[in-house]
C-alpha cells in the first residue's frame, strides 16, 4: 500500500536519483520520458502523484498538467511540476496548468520526499470522493453498488475508498476472499481489518465491534455471492445488508461484476441502491 509515484523527465539522471531517493523510502516508482508516456503510464498504472518535469521533446510538461487536470479520472491525482525554471512567472504558469507544486531541479532527497509526503496527506483525504465530483461528507454514510470490470485495477478504486477513510480516522474493514485481488492488495496494510468471505461470514460481529465509530466497509463480492448461493440467495442478503448497515456513520461499497449478470439481475441489484458508482477503463464514474 505505499504510494506509487511517476516520475516523468527527459534525463535519465533525473529520473533515476529521483527514483533512487524515492525507492529508498518503499515508494513504488514508475517512469516515462515524455508528455506521451506520460499519459500512458497514467492510464495504466493510476499513480497515487506525479513528478513531471516541464521541458520536454513535444507536449510541454503544462500541456501534460493542463490535460490530464481537465479529465475527471486523471484530476484527483496531485501533480508537481519538476523543473530548473524558478522564476515566478513559471510558478504562476504551473498553476493556472492545474499543478498541486513546484520543485527545483537540482534537489536534494529531503525536499523530494518532504514535497511528495506533503501531497500525498494533502490528496488521500479526497481521492475517492474527488473522483466523483463529492467532497466527503456527501460520501459518509452511503451504501454504494460498485460494480467494476475484471479486466481493469479496480482495486485502485477501492484503495482510494479505503486511503479516504483512513484519513478521515475511520475505521476499515474489507470483506474478501483469501484468493482475490483485494485480500493481496490489503492484507498488509495498518488499520484494514480483513475478514475472510464465507459462507458464514455474518456483519452483526463487525457492527458490534465498531458500535459508536465511523466505519468504512468493503464487501467483495455479491457476484461471487451469487454464483455461489444464487441470484434468490444474494439478493435477499442485500435487503437484509442494507438494513442492518443504515447507520449514517456507516459507509459501505458492495462490489460487483455486472458481466457476470444477466441484465434483469443487474437491473435487481441496482434497484436497491441510491446510489452507485462504476470502475473501467476510464477509472471512477458515478452512475447514481
Amino acid at each position: 500500500m505505499k504510494a506509487k509515484i511517476l516520475v516523468v523527465d527527459d534525463e535519465p539522471d533525473n529520473v533515476n536519483l529521483a527514483k533512487m531517493m524515492l525507492e529508498s523510502e518503499g515508494y513504488q516508482v514508475i517512469t516515462g520520458a515524455n508528455g506521451n508516456e506520460a499519459h500512458e503510464k497514467v492510464r495504466a498504472d493510476r499513480p497515487d502523484l506525479i513528478l513531471l518535469d516541464v521541458v520536454m521533446p513535444g507536449k510541454s510538461g503544462f500541456e501534460v498538467c493542463r490535460a490530464l487536470k481537465s479529465d475527471s479520472m486523471t484530476n484527483p491525482i496531485p501533480i508537481v511540476m519538476f523543473t530548473v525554471l524558478g522564476r515566478e512567472a513559471d510558478i504562476t504558469m504551473g498553476k493556472e496548468a492545474g499543478a498541486d507544486g513546484h520543485l527545483l531541479k537540482p534537489f536534494t532527497s529531503e525536499s523530494l520526499l518532504d514535497t511528495v509526503k506533503t501531497h500525498l496527506e494533502k490528496s488521500r483525504p479526497i481521492r475517492f470522493s474527488g473522483a466523483l465530483g463529492m467532497q466527503h461528507d456527501q460520501l459518509v454514510g452511503k451504501k454504494i453498488l460498485f460494480e467494476f470490470d475484471p479486466g481493469t485495477h479496480y482495486e485502485i478504486g477501492v484503495k482510494d475508498f479505503v486511503l479516504e477513510a483512513q484519513a478521515h480516522g475511520d475505521a476499515v474493514t474489507v470483506i474478501t476472499r483469501r484468493t482475490s485481488i483485494l485480500h493481496q492488495t490489503f492484507e498488509r496494510q495498518e488499520g484494514v481489518e480483513a475478514v475472510e468471505l464465507t459462507g458464514q461470514t455474518l456483519l452483526s460481529p463487525i457492527l458490534d465491534a465498531h458500535s459508536g465509530e465511523q466505519l468504512a466497509l468493503v464487501y467483495d463480492s455479491i457476484t461471487d455471492l451469487s454464483l455461489t448461493g444464487g441470484f434468490q440467495m444474494a439478493y435477499r442478503f442485500l435487503e437484509s445488508a442494507l438494513e442492518q448497515l443504515a447507520k449514517p456513520e456507516v459507509t459501505v461499497l458492495f462490489l460487483i461484476n455486472p458481466g457476470a449478470h444477466a441484465a434483469r439481475e443487474i437491473a435487481s441489484f441496482r434497484g436497491l441502491f441510491s446510489s452507485h458508482v462504476a470502475w473501467g477503463d476510464q477509472g471512477l464514474k458515478k452512475l447514481l
